[in-house]
């Protein structure tokens, strides 16, 4: 067997049609094409599934349309509960007091229970602003940095020798003109 017949042994070019060089490596790396096809159909399940859950009106009893709305409610309800005793503090100080003092006297463990629930509801939606800010502080950075490095025929630079009407302005009521 000559070097030919193993090297077109290896790479399919013999009548088996088989590449046994990509079968190794694919072994151990999946193939990028198959991956992303993989990946993508995938995706157009997940899209299809929330599709039919989220968007299928028909059907529905009236338990399925309370319960979505009693679902939409929580982060209000949260919400309002935590901060309507500031302004009622401000228009009734001594029945907020008393109130203050009733919670004061609530046992610690309810206050751990709170203390785990409004996280739960506030933190992830908190957790990906924060994640998604990170792009576009970046993008806005990116923008200021462009227009930063190609200003505008209108625009100052910092020695004064572009256009500023406000400056020819007051150099013409000194009675001088600005130099450029």
């Amino acid at each position: 067997m000559g070097i030919g017949a193993i090297v077109g042994t290896l790479l399919g070019a013999g009548g088996s049609g088989r590449n046994v060089v990509t079968q190794t490596i694919g072994a151990f790396r999946p193939n990028a094409e198959a991956q992303a096809q993989r990946e993508a159909e995938h995706r157009s399940a997940a899209l299809t599934q929330y599709a039919a859950e989220f968007y299928a009106r028909e059907n529905r009893s009236w338990l399925d349309i309370l319960a979505d709305g009693l679902n939409r409610l929580v982060r209000p309800v949260v919400t309002i509960t935590l901060l309507i005793p500031i302004p009622a503090t401000v228009y009734n100080p001594e029945g907020m007091a008393a109130v203050w003092l009733a919670m004061a006297s609530l046992p610690a463990g309810y206050w751990a229970v709170v203390g785990v629930v409004v996280p739960f509801y506030f933190g992830g939606r908190m957790q990906m602003k924060a994640l998604n800010s990170g792009k576009w502080t970046a993008a806005a950075t990116a923008a200021a940095a462009l227009a930063r490095t190609t200003p505008s025929p209108e625009a100052t630079d910092a020695q004064g020798d572009g256009p500023n009407a406000a400056l020819d302005d007051w150099a013409k009521s000194r009675g001088r003109s600005r130099r450029r």
